[in-house]
């Protein structure tokens, strides 16, 4: 179920930005009136299928027939780079989605996402915003020093550790609820095989199985040997040992079912990039768990090549800004040409083209928007000399023409 994404923590980001709701027929009535090509992956492709609302004046109105809502509707229209935000909860899981493309600037997302009965649309969204609304979820500022267990498991294995952290936390609960202080926390791979079960069947993110496979990659499901193949690796961590037909919990392992007996907050990103024929280049994902300790990272690997491997370690708040920035960070666009070192000195515009006001592109007669920034063009025609037995083109700021030295008024 997607709902807005911790709204909250996103409005405390928004101060600077645009924003609006706009409903479906709105949407299509803008991709008709600014010609949009929307590719079958972009968040706009249902609107395309709608019927238009005859909305110009309301939607002027509200400021959104500006050149800026323009450049972030045709990013949104052909993206190239999405990320998307998971925060779980008791019987839901809130989304937010950003979007990065090459009508966009540089470095900057544009968030969209289903709001009620229409699309929140909210720009610009640097890297660093969408890990500070993500850190201000997990608590990501409380002073809390890491924890130094580390390991790198399948999907099966991390799983059964998922499990396996349910089952002690379930113990220690039953034996407060029925006032018996003497625990035996042995499990058998009966009772995980039931947890994992139930928990692949509920919403309630409070445990932490269900927690794994609504915020984990959908490409890192473990298999059906998933209990015997996630026992293995816990043994080689030294998480569990075996006790003749049940398995026993080392002293790491009530560790991390204590840190993550309060599993939530939490909160996932998925950041898909695209190459130039839509099909996908790079898959990243991670999760952070706070629960009642220190900060947790999931770092997934290997999800493109169909061999995911996730790695598990504690850090602090600041790096954990770091990762997400540089996690959520949109890929340069390649160079269509070779950079340049910047120069104090005008760059004199050639007589008779007419150059983008913003970045200097050359215009085609006629051309209503820059091909290269999506500036509006002001001057569609290059100014001539006003003696009609001349009309030679005119420098740019000319008092006089060169061609025969009538005044220019």
């Amino acid at each position: 179920m997607e709902q807005t994404y911790f709204q909250g923590q996103l409005s405390a980001n928004m101060n600077t930005q645009q924003t609006a709701l706009l409903s479906h027929g709105e949407l299509r009535w803008l991709i008709d009136h600014h010609k949009l090509d929307v590719t079958t992956v972009s968040p706009l492709a249902f609107a395309a299928q709608q019927a238009p609302e005859e909305s110009e004046r309301a939607l002027s109105d509200r400021g959104v027939l500006t050149d800026d809502w323009r450049v972030a509707l045709r990013v949104l229209a052909r993206p190239f780079h999405q990320v998307r935000a998971l925060a779980p909860g008791l019987d839901s899981t809130r989304i937010a989605r950003f979007y990065a493309g090459p009508a966009g600037r540089s470095g900057e997302l544009v968030g969209c996402w289903p709001s009620g009965d229409g699309v929140s649309i909210s720009f610009p969204w640097t890297p660093r915003a969408i890990a500070d609304a993500a850190g201000a979820v997990v608590s990501a500022a409380l002073p809390i020093p890491p924890d130094p267990f580390a390991a790198t498991l399948d999907p099966a294995g991390l799983m059964v550790l998922m499990a396996a952290a349910d089952m002690i936390r379930s113990a220690h609960l039953n034996s407060m609820i029925e006032r018996q202080p003497q625990l035996d926390l042995r499990f058998s791979e009966t009772d995980l095989q039931d947890l994992i079960a139930r928990g692949s069947a509920e919403d309630d993110a409070r445990w932490l199985v269900t927690l794994l496979r609504l915020t984990g990659p959908p490409w890192a499901q473990p298999g059906e040997d998933a209990l015997a193949t996630g026992l293995g690796e816990l043994a080689e961590a030294q998480l569990v040992k075996r006790e003749g037909d049940a398995w026993e919990p080392t002293g790491t392992l009530h560790r991390l079912a204590a840190y993550w007996t309060p599993s939530l907050p939490a909160v996932a990103h998925e950041v898909v990039t695209l190459d130039d024929d839509n099909a996908m280049q790079q898959y990243k994902h991670c999760i952070a768990l706070r629960g009642g300790g220190p900060l947790w990272l999931i770092d997934f690997d290997g999800l493109a090549d169909g061999q995911p491997r996730a790695t598990l370690r504690s850090l602090d708040g600041k790096t954990y800004l770091k990762a997400i920035t540089a996690l959520v960070q949109p890929p340069e666009m390649p160079a269509t040409e070779p950079a340049q070192e910047p120069s104090d000195e005008p760059v004199p515009k050639p007589a008779g083209v007419s150059l983008c006001d913003s970045c200097g592109a050359p215009l085609q007669p006629n051309q209503g928007f820059c091909s290269k920034c999506g500036t509006r063009v002001q001057s569609l025609q290059p100014r001539t000399c006003p003696n009609s037995a001349c009309r030679k083109p005119l420098r740019e700021g000319a008092k006089f023409c060169a061609a025969c030295g009538t005044r220019i008024a």
